[in-house]
């Protein structure tokens, strides 16, 4: 007899024999015995596991795409600054693209680009860094089009183009700001609602090119004869004292395409808020 009979059959004699001061009944006694027995022989042998059980199975999150507002450095931090970064599926390969500039240890007047691919989710495959083809300090993502995308620099003196097939900036363009021909553009505006909580007016400008000829980012749209003592909030920049704003996530304009975009106002006097839109393609030197 084997330890752990001997010992259930002892558990169940000591059990059989006294239960609360009490001796147990013949018959008892002989069912007690039997539940120790089994109880031993089912510790020697356990019920062999369920090799066709379902276990619960850790559910992956989607893959983010887009340019993305978390954008942890993919390298180093003392050898790049990042400002913007980008994923997507690419050539049926998940994609990211991280943009800035070198850091203060190398050179941050110069602009780099950190491809990474993942064909083999989640070992990292490819990593290319590209440096800007000239020196104009931070670059960060702002459109992305088919197999392009379009980044700009952190003056917005300078725009480039980047392939995602070849992982290289195939051109840039620092020309100055140039006003689109007359008729081209047309410019329309929403009203203008009072928002309590920011004490703001917001409203929408829809662009539309009217033309036969596709317009090149960057696209300004000049807000002159703003309304005294009104300020456009969420302006770009400012040329010759008049805010502008440059169209944002369009690479280009196709003819007959449109664009919308937020403007929003401070105006404390409560003034009527009028304005004549220009449109501008290039970058003006601020």
């Amino acid at each position: 007899m084997n330890q752990h009979l001997r010992f259930a059959l002892a558990s169940s004699a000591i059990y059989s024999s006294v239960v609360l001061g009490q001796t147990l009944p013949a018959p008892k006694q002989a069912i007690a015995q039997q539940y120790a027995l089994e109880r031993a022989a089912g510790a020697q042998n356990p019920a062999p596991k369920n090799s066709n059980a379902s276990y619960p199975i850790a559910v992956e999150p989607p893959f983010q795409t887009g340019i993305l507002s978390d954008c942890s450095n993919p390298g180093s931090s003392q050898a790049y600054d990042i400002s913007s970064c980008w994923a997507g599926i690419f050539n049926n390969t998940r994609t990211f693209v991280y943009t800035g500039a070198e850091a203060a240890g190398f050179d941050p007047t110069h602009g780099v680009a950190i491809a990474m691919t993942q064909p083999d989710y989640p070992l990292i495959g490819t990593v290319t860094t590209v440096l800007t083809p000239i020196k104009v300090g931070p670059i960060e993502i702002v459109a992305a089009q088919n197999s392009t995308l379009l980044m700009q620099s952190e003056t917005q003196s300078y725009i480039f183009f980047f392939d995602l097939n070849t992982f290289t900036f195939t051109s840039y363009s620092a020309s100055p700001a140039t006003q689109v021909a007359a008729g081209q553009l047309s410019v329309t505006t929403s009203g203008l609602a009072y928002s309590r909580v920011s004490q703001t007016f917001n409203g929408t400008v829809t662009v539309s090119n009217n033309g036969t000829n596709t317009l090149n980012a960057p696209i300004n749209i000049v807000l002159s004869l703003l309304s005294n003592k009104v300020t456009l909030l969420n302006a770009t920049g400012m040329t010759g004292g008049v805010p502008y704003i440059t169209i944002p996530a369009v690479p280009t304009l196709a003819p007959r395409a449109s664009v919308t975009f937020s403007v929003q106002f401070s105006n404390p006097s409560d003034a009527v808020i009028n304005f004549t839109p220009t449109g501008y393609t290039g970058s003006f030197n601020n």
